[in-house]
This record gives C-alpha cells, sequence and structure tokens, in this order.
C-alpha cells in the first residue's frame, strides 16, 4: 500500500504543473514508473522544453523573456515521458537587454511517437522576497515577524540559489528569518557574475533570494521550498545606467544586461505584517 501511495504521489505531482520539491525527494526511491533525475541537462528535449517554458504565456505574464540554462532536471517514463525541469531565465527585458535574472520552475511532457516533441506546462517563477519590506518589518520586533541573523540553512540555501540562477557564490550581506509554520528565509549576497562568463570579464551582480523550510514530519528534517532568486548588474557608480556582457551557455553570443540602479521584486510567498 505504501509503495501505491508513494507511485500516485509520483503522478500527482505532475497533475498542475510540476511540484519540483515534491519530484526531488521521489526521485532517490527509484520506484518503477517513478521520478529519477536526469543524466544529462543538455538533453534535446530538455533543452526544448525549457525554451517552450520560457516562451509560454504563464512565464512571459511573470516577466520571463528567454531561458538560459537548465540546473535541475526529473524525467517519469507514463505512456511518453514527464518532464520537470528548473532553470535560470532573463527577464523584465527590453529587446535584448534585461534587468534580471530569475529561477523556474516547469513541468513538460513529450507523447510516444517519432515526431513527437516536448511541451510545457503551468510555468512558475517564485518570487524573491522584497528585502527592504523585510528589513523594515524587522525593525519592529513583531511576534512572527521578521528576524535579522543566521543559520546553518542559510548556507544551504546560498548554495541552491546561485546554481539555480546561474550565478558565481558570493558573500551574504543581509539574511532575515520568520517563524511561520516552519521558517521562511530572505537573505540578499553579492556574486562575481555570472557562471559562465570569463575571467576578466565578470560583472557583479546583486541577488536577493527567499525560501521556505518546512517542519519536520514524522521526525524527518525536510528540505528548503519555495525558493525564490533574483539577481541584476550591481549598480558602478550613483545613478549610472549603462551594460555589460557575459559568455552565454554556448560561449557564442553575449548576454546584454541593462543595469538598473534599484532591485524591485514582488513578494508574494511570504506576507509581510
Amino acid at each position: 500500500m505504501s509503495i501505491l501511495i508513494i507511485w500516485l504521489a509520483a503522478v500527482v505531482a505532475l497533475c498542475n504543473g510540476c511540484d519540483i520539491d515534491q519530484v526531488k525527494s521521489l526521485a532517490p526511491k527509484h520506484l518503477s514508473g517513478g521520478w529519477s533525475q536526469a543524466a544529462d541537462y543538455s538533453n534535446a528535449d530538455i533543452e526544448a522544453l525549457m525554451q517552450h517554458a520560457a516562451n509560454a504565456e504563464g512565464a512571459t505574464n511573470q516577466g520571463v523573456v528567454k531561458g538560459l540554462q537548465v540546473t535541475e532536471a526529473y524525467t517519469q517514463v507514463v505512456a511518453g515521458t514527464n518532464y520537470c525541469i528548473r532553470f535560470s531565465a532573463a527577464g523584465s527585458c527590453s529587446g535584448d537587454r534585461c534587468q534580471s535574472v530569475m529561477g523556474c520552475v516547469a513541468g513538460g511532457f513529450k507523447p510516444l511517437g517519432a515526431t513527437a516533441t516536448v511541451t510545457s506546462n503551468n510555468v512558475q517563477c517564485p518570487p524573491a522576497c522584497n528585502i527592504t519590506e523585510v528589513r523594515e518589518n524587522s525593525k519592529k520586533g513583531l511576534m512572527g515577524g521578521w528576524r535579522s541573523g543566521s543559520s546553518n540553512d542559510v548556507d544551504q540555501l546560498h548554495e541552491m540559489v546561485y546554481k539555480i540562477a546561474g550565478v558565481r557564490k558570493g558573500s551574504p550581506n543581509e539574511v532575515y528569518t520568520q517563524v511561520v509554520a516552519g521558517t521562511n528565509y530572505c537573505m540578499s549576497f553579492q556574486s562575481g557574475g555570472f557562471e559562465d562568463c570569463k575571467e576578466g570579464s565578470c560583472s557583479p551582480l546583486t541577488c536577493v533570494a527567499s525560501g521556505h523550510l518546512p517542519l519536520p514530519v514524522d521526525g524527518q528534517p525536510a528540505s528548503l521550498q519555495q525558493i525564490g532568486v533574483r539577481c541584476q548588474p550591481a549598480m558602478l557608480l550613483k545613478g549610472s545606467v549603462g551594460e555589460v556582457s557575459g559568455m552565454d551557455n554556448a560561449g557564442s553570443s553575449s548576454r546584454k544586461i541593462f543595469l538598473a540602479s534599484v532591485l524591485t521584486v514582488p513578494f508574494v510567498a511570504m506576507v509581510v505584517a
């Protein structure tokens, strides 16, 4: 019975897109007909899914313009192949100039057949926390509000978000926590630039990230969920606007980023009192 329940959970995980946190927890169980981690993230179908997801109406409504790099990918063979991926995407673009990089999740399906193609469904790009609002809330000392401080889980969040956004790991600037049915996290950090930029031509980035760590279940520790991240070029000079370039994944063309002096992101996942 327990195996059937786990298998049903694996199927349900894709009914409304894909719950990548649930899929990730199911993959190591290696169930027959269950999810498994993809061996090659550059697989043509996975790349096609990322681009299809980035162009989907749900993604463009969230400010996505183009997919940049797949950072996690899982597959499930059920009368075809289900896909669940996490990818970094460029957002808030005008032409080839983009203000931000974000982490998105998308589910997809490729039916059987030699001419079948993969399509995406329910693309989600979780918003990062609004660091300004969180900072101000922490000063009020409210019960159930945000608190300035760090914990061991912040290192885990930091490790995950820099991979999700495809940027180099940097040092946290601010860290805030909020206890609500687990722990919410909000942090800002500096990055040395895009992961694939050439040495000597990397431009610094300012990033904001958030996540939620649920309470343990049956004594088993939970993993971070609802991870949102936004990165954009750090301001060179006060009030300055300019352009920087970083090599794309193929290493052949430039990814132009429009420098904005203020990072503003919507705050939806966690409510600030």
